[in-house]
């Protein structure tokens, strides 16, 4: 993977972000906010705005007393505010840093679809295509107003990449490499750590499935250790995060109606994958996270049956097509199935899985 390739990639990636954010950007605070922009106005903005001025300071915000009539803000799970990409909160106005904050994950989240194509065997352009699907697909830009939801979706394709090269030639910088990139990925909401051990299963298992002959003892300790360290670089935000949970009403199981809520009719994801709605409200822009497209789709096609490299392909294929299964709720087996696992009544909102479809279809 030459690095010059994945810079030029990521510039490319960039630029096409940051022409998105300027299109689309709105006021942050004033106006009263779009359907879409909901969360953003009324959560994100002013939390990570009184914690960024709290830490300016020199305090530590550990509570919030403008929100929810006061609630932890150090220990919330939705959002840790020890992520690195959140220094410019500090140095920038908050609305200002929150558009450098989706550019910066758009770039991330394109640049690491590329890799992981280029790593499965494919070529410049299908990796640029690649990223491009991803970045700017449905299930991505509905992320686009929850920067707790971006570092899940934008470095899963590094954790994808770092567990595949680990598998195949462990050492200590690719072992550091999974550990960070996992530890990266848990800085946004744990739903989408959900996500990524089950898409990781069957990519995993592909991988050590194709090193039968080589011996699994190397790569499982490997993966062992890189676990470890990843729990350890994140139990500043997960030791709170759990001990904050265990006095709110979803600290048990959920019943499966909550865990249903939001799903997507069948009849309206196969809909909505080729047609997006360009006037959405409260309802329907939900139903656009499902939207690729029908070019993404059709080369996708072509990608899978014209000799893509199967090992990454059909556990992909098999990924996306279970997410887009699980995004229905209970109108398919597969999210009652998961429910009966550990961690499966844990979060509502299925339809948030379908960029992994997202994903899957990109690569």
């Amino acid at each position: 993977m030459s690095g010059r390739r994945l810079a030029a990639t990521a510039a490319v990636l960039g630029v096409a972000a940051a022409v998105f954010v300027r299109v689309h950007s709105r006021p942050l605070d004033g106006a009263p906010p779009a359907a879409e922009l909901g969360d953003l106005v009324t959560l994100y903005y002013p939390m990570l705005r009184y914690a960024a001025a709290e830490v300016a300071a020199g305090r530590l915000p550990l509570w919030n007393p403008y929100q929810s009539c006061g609630e932890p803000l150090l220990a919330n799970p939705g959002l840790t505010l020890f992520y690195p990409l959140y220094l410019p909160l500090l140095v920038l106005p908050t609305d200002v840093a929150l558009r450098l904050d989706l550019v910066l994950h758009l770039t991330i989240a394109g640049a690491g679809v590329a890799a992981l194509a280029w790593y499965g065997g494919g070529g410049l352009a299908a990796g640029l295509i690649g990223g491009l699907i991803y970045g700017f697909a449905g299930g991505m830009l509905f992320k686009a107003n929850y920067p707790g939801f971006l570092p899940g979706v934008a470095w899963l394709p590094w954790l994808l990449l770092a567990v595949l090269c680990l598998i195949d030639a462990p050492s200590r910088r690719r072992l550091v490499a999974a550990a960070a990139s996992a530890a990266l990925l848990a800085c946004g909401n744990p739903q989408f750590v959900y996500f990524a051990v089950l898409l990781l299963l069957p990519l995993a298992g592909a991988a050590w499935w194709a090193r039968r002959g080589g011996g699994l003892g190397a790569p499982l300790a490997a993966l062992a250790a890189a676990l470890a360290l990843a729990v350890l670089l994140t139990l500043v935000r997960s030791l709170p995060g759990l001990e904050y949970m265990r006095d709110t009403w979803r600290a048990g199981a959920l019943p499966l109606a909550a865990v249903s809520a939001l799903a997507i009719a069948p009849a309206d994801l196969l809909r909505h994958l080729v047609l997006a709605d360009p006037r959405p409200n409260l309802i329907s822009v939900a139903r656009n996270e499902a939207y690729l497209g029908v070019v993404p789709l059709a080369l996708a096609l072509v990608g899978a049956l014209g000799g893509a490299p199967r090992r990454l392909a059909l556990p992909l294929a098999a990924g996306g097509l279970g997410a887009a299964l699980y995004a229905m709720g209970a109108a398919t087996p597969v999210l009652p199935l998961l429910a009966r696992l550990p961690g499966g009544t844990a979060f509502r909102g299925p339809n948030r899985a379908l960029i992994i479809t997202d994903l899957a279809v990109a690569v």
